[in-house]
Parts: structure tokens; C-alpha cells; sequence
């Protein structure tokens, strides 16, 4: 079981924290938080196109936003517009008179602290009618993970004594996680609070016994969209994506976004952005943890290919949405992040073949990538992971 799963000793701390402060988190002026506000009309006029998206040749038009002050404090979150819903309830280690939660929501925060406030303001008004508990991840992190302890009234916090890569971080919540769903997050992403986002997944997921992992529609913040569903990375797309030849290759980029499909609709997808991913618990029995193996970039893509080969539906759900700030260095070949990209993706071919197929395998995967060297077993596992540089 993933929530059986003991931590490496000496590696992580579990603490868990019930309640909020009771002072302000902060003496400075409030900050200014954009949030997108489309109606359900604007969201099905999203492509220029007057056939839809469908037609294969419209672009996503951008969301119309609106800007809402941040408060200073978690005692200032009834200031925060909303639905007449009741909030959502946070279930902590053991807490009694609280139900089993239906959703751990895994962070990870090394150094960045002007994302927070916005994330957790923004997260707890998107839970409203489900239980959920917040599980931060203090990648030794030089200011620590203190002042965000007062957001949620249960969290449970790891601590690391040294400082781990993003995918064995992941793994500590995996094996932590006791709800059904576990919802990972980038520490750059924010929520519309009257969207709901989280609540809607949850029910989406229920809704959907056979989909293993789901992500919803992701804008950026000036509401460009952000296309989190994607297929997967051919040399064609490589070519046209690092060397600037997206114009004299439209087709490939086209068919590699999913430019063909609505961006409000439900459809299967290959892979789906790693910085919002709602994992089915039940799933990760049969598939294992994350592949410690990839330094940087493609975790995800290996874990959604290990799920449709498990399978386990991979879907992509825009009926809702959230937004990400998306600092890609990545994007740049001639740089360190961008060699770690494409470092990544050769190992991703070199571990499942040039062509890889998601179709599902009669071999249970847990037998085939279980064993991997990267990969522990979801009891106990033993970690021999290099801090990042």
C-alpha cells in the first residue's frame, strides 16, 4: 500500500500540524493576485475558429482576467470572492472527528516563497464539499516551511535533511498519501477560488473508476493557454520545438498539442503536465512510484506511459482549470536546463524503445518496471538519490 510505505531514515521528518496561527503571516502591503473569470460561453468560444477547436486549425483565443488583492493572513480569507459553499474540511495524521480525507495534495517547496501566498490562498477555496490534507515537502529549504503552516488547519509536513531531486520528493508523498486521490502540484500554480478546481476533479475522478491519472485545463497567467496535454515527443517535434521551426513545421506542433481537440472538453490523452496531476492511489499499486532516474523533466511522461500500459486511463478533463506561471528554461537548447531536458528524453527512448506504445501490456507492469533500479517498491523503498546542484 502506498500509504504503508516507510521513509528512508534519517532522509525526512514527519510533522504533523492541526490548526491555524492566530497572528498575520506578514506586515507588508497585500499582494495583487490576476484570477480568470470565464463563463462556461466563453469557454466553449475559446478557439477563433467558428467550427471549434475541432477543426484542427483554430488557436486558443486568451482568458479575460480580473485582479483580486491577496489578503496578508489566513485570517483574512473570508475576504476572498466565492460560491455560497460551505469550506473545504482538511484531515490531518489522526486527528479525531474528522473523515478519512479524499485527497492529499503534495507540494514541494525548496526557495520559492513568493509563490506560496498565492498558491495556498488560492488551493484552500478550491476544496469546498470534499476532505483533503495538505502534505508539504521542506526540501531543506534555508528559510523553512513555517509561515505556510497556518493555511490549512491539517497539514503534515517532511522534512528532508538534504536536498532531493523533484521526483524522489514526489515519491515521499506517494508513500505518505492515505486518500484515494493524491493532486501534485507545482508551487507556481494558482486557482480561480470560485472555480472549484480541486472538488471538481475529485468528482470527475469518481466518476471515472478506470482513469488512473487526470489533469485539468492550465492557463497562463495573462491567460494564454498552456496545452497540459500532450503527446509524446518525436524528433520531428524535438527539431521544431529547440530549434525555432514551429512555422515551417505547424502540422507537427499541431498533432503533438492536441490542437485538434477541445480545450474544454474530456478526452484520453499520452501525457499530461506534471505541475498539476491527480493520481488515482489504487493506480500507483500497480504501476510503483516515480522513476528517481530522470534527473529533470519526463517523470511525468514516464508515469502517464506506465499507466496506459497498466491500463489505466490517462485523461485530460477542461471543464475546469487552474493557471501556471511556467518559468521554462528548458525552452532555451544552449542551457544548462535545456540539456538536462533533452537528457532526459533520451533516457525516456532509451528506456521504452523509439516508438513507445501505450497500449496496455498482458505482464502486470509492476513486474516489468517494479524492479527497476530507480524505482524502490512502494513499502520500505531505500533511496540513493543525489541533492540537487
Amino acid at each position: 500500500m502506498v500509504g504503508g510505505g516507510n521513509l528512508r531514515a534519517g532522509s525526512a521528518q514527519c510533522v504533523p500540524v492541526a490548526g491555524r496561527r492566530s497572528r498575520p503571516l506578514g506586515t507588508g502591503p497585500a499582494e495583487r493576485l490576476s484570477l480568470g473569470t470565464p463563463s462556461p460561453a466563453f469557454r466553449r468560444s475559446l478557439c477563433h475558429s467558428g467550427s471549434g477547436c475541432a477543426a484542427g486549425n483554430a488557436t486558443p483565443r486568451r482568458m479575460r482576467l480580473r485582479v483580486y488583492p491577496v489578503p496578508s493572513s489566513p485570517d483574512a480569507l473570508h475576504a476572498w470572492p466565492q460560491r455560497p459553499h460551505s469550506a473545504g474540511t482538511f484531515e490531518g495524521g489522526g486527528s479525531p472527528g474528522l473523515r478519512a480525507a479524499d485527497v492529499d495534495i503534495g507540494i514541494v517547496y525548496t526557495h520559492e516563497r513568493r509563490w506560496m501566498p498565492r498558491l495556498l490562498y488560492t488551493l484552500r477555496r478550491s476544496c469546498p464539499g470534499i476532505a483533503a490534507r495538505l502534505v508539504l515537502v521542506d526540501n531543506a529549504s534555508k528559510d523553512g516551511v513555517t509561515p505556510w503552516l497556518g493555511y490549512f488547519p491539517q497539514t503534515l509536513v517532511l522534512r528532508n535533511s538534504r536536498r532531493l531531486l523533484y521526483a524522489a520528493n514526489l515519491n515521499q508523498v506517494l508513500r505518505v498519501a492515505t486518500a484515494r486521490y493524491v493532486l501534485l502540484l507545482n508551487t507556481d500554480m494558482f486557482f480561480d477560488p470560485r472555480e472549484h478546481c480541486v472538488t471538481r476533479m475529485v468528482r470527475f475522478m469518481d466518476s471515472r473508476p478506470q482513469c488512473g491519472i487526470a489533469g485539468c485545463g492550465i492557463y497562463h497567467e495573462d491567460g494564454g493557454y498552456a496545452y497540459p496535454a500532450r503527446r509524446f515527443q518525436t524528433l520531428p517535434v524535438v527539431f521544431a520545438r529547440r530549434l525555432g521551426l514551429g512555422r515551417l513545421m505547424p502540422r507537427t506542433l499541431d498533432h503533438y498539442l492536441y490542437r485538434d481537440h477541445p480545450v474544454d472538453g474530456t478526452w484520453a490523452c499520452e501525457w499530461l503536465s506534471g505541475c498539476f496531476l491527480m493520481v488515482r492511489r489504487q493506480a500507483l499499486e500497480d504501476v510503483g512510484l516515480f522513476d528517481e532516474g530522470f534527473v529533470k523533466y519526463f517523470e511525468d511522461v514516464d508515469m502517464c506511459l506506465r499507466m496506459a500500459r497498466a491500463g489505466w486511463q490517462v485523461l485530460y478533463h477542461g471543464a475546469t482549470y487552474c493557471y501556471h506561471l511556467e518559468h521554462r528554461a528548458s525552452r532555451r537548447l544552449f542551457s544548462i536546463d535545456g540539456w538536462r531536458h533533452l537528457r532526459a528524453y533520451l533516457r525516456w527512448h532509451w528506456k521504452w524503445g523509439l516508438r513507445p506504445s501505450a497500449a496496455p501490456v498482458s505482464t502486470p507492469l509492476k513486474r516489468t518496471v517494479g524492479d527497476h533500479p530507480t524505482i524502490p517498491a512502494l513499502a520500505g523503498g531505500v533511496y540513493h538519490q543525489r541533492p540537487n546542484r
